[in-house]
């Protein structure tokens, strides 16, 4: 972020853009390791995603990752660059990524409403102000799926009088209401996804990052987009509420019939046939592998250079001293001849007076 600041100065809407631009070519590098490397399978049913929408992204929440696996999605159609995700504060003061999610200007939230509310506000003001259509990611449930979220959750729908949801949890609906008042009439659409493990029985999905790392990885992961016109989505927030609400029945209804699991869909042999801009492609693959080596030939030069600078610096430093012992030595030779000479001189005279 450092070296593009100065951009602040002539532009924001081009600091912007160069930030984007640079995040996403990183994301695309992620992108690239998740397929090329870890063998991760992706499928895509549905509609596609439109760059050029101002755009509210809806999603169920099955694992910690999913804001992560959605970059693979999401590059499919050229967004990363106007992605922005709506996450935990606490994930932004995470060493590395943390610092990287907040130069892409993700929204950390901290579940006090009267806090999020005008952040939510200021941040949407923001990207009107530069120019930037952004897919804005924002979890309705608020938490990954998991036995403990899904009693708090039942708990909720009870004490509610809402219809008990099986595989997804009940959604928390203020964050969308605003969002959707926020935009107003810059909305475009809203892409409502569902997402699913492919064979989630066989090889369940990674309950944490450290499993991730250590290759608990799901057999595939696929995906069901479907594009709401914004003029479908209420603004009145009762109305938009309650929207939201029969979109996530019929988002666990789809779920519970497990349209994802088949063994089948790794093949790509389904009933649902992947949208065909989204398939892997040969291009895509070359898109990817591009990418991965540029990043990985940036990574070895900087780490070179930084290797070869600090082995230069130490080799000065070296050499510096060196010179200084070398020229101390000199100096105290020289003062030494000097002083003795001066003794000497003044031995003579004291043995011509006597």
């Amino acid at each position: 972020m450092g070296p593009l600041l100065w951009l602040l100065a002539i532009s924001p809407k081009l600091f912007r853009f160069a930030m984007d631009s640079l995040i996403a070519a990183w994301l695309t590098f992620a992108s690239a390791l998740m397929e090329l490397f870890l063998g991760l399978k992706f499928r895509h049913y549905g509609d596609s995603i439109d760059k050029r929408d101002c755009a509210i992204i809806i999603m169920n929440h099955p694992s910690r990752l999913d804001w992560m696996y959605i970059w693979y999605l999401l590059m499919r159609f050229g967004c990363l660059s106007t992605l922005k995700i709506i996450m935990k504060h606490e994930l932004k003061n995470l060493p590395g990524p943390g610092w990287a999610m907040q130069a892409a200007h993700y929204m950390f939230l901290h579940r006090a409403w009267d806090h999020d509310r005008p952040y939510i506000t200021e941040c949407v003001e923001y990207f009107n102000i530069v120019g930037c259509k952004t897919q804005i990611l924002i979890f309705p449930e608020g938490t990954n799926f998991t036995p403990h979220t899904k009693a708090q959750s039942d708990a909720y729908a009870e004490k509610e009088g809402l219809a008990p949801l099986k595989r997804v949890l009940q959604p928390r609906t203020l964050g969308f209401v605003h969002l959707r008042q926020q935009l107003g009439d810059r909305l475009d659409a809203v892409y409502d996804l569902t997402q699913d493990f492919i064979d989630a029985n066989s090889s369940p999905p990674p309950s944490s990052e450290l499993k991730f790392l250590r290759g608990q990885l799901p057999a595939g992961i696929a995906w069901r987009v479907r594009r709401h016109p914004a003029s479908s989505v209420p603004m009145d927030a009762e109305r938009a509420a309650d929207w939201l609400r029969k979109l996530w029945r019929d988002k666990d209804l789809s779920l519970c019939n497990n349209i994802y699991q088949s063994s089948d869909l790794a093949s790509g042999d389904q009933s649902l046939e992947p949208t065909e801009a989204c398939s892997p492609t040969f291009a895509c693959r070359i898109r990817l592998i591009i990418f991965l080596i540029a990043w990985l030939v940036f990574v070895a030069t900087s780490i070179f250079w930084l290797a070869t600078s600090w082995l230069a610096l130490a080799a000065f430093s070296g050499l510096n001293a060196a010179f200084a012992g070398l020229a101390a030595k000199k100096f105290g030779a020289g003062l030494d001849a000097v002083t003795r000479r001066a003794a000497r001189r003044k031995q003579r005279s004291r043995n011509k007076d006597e």
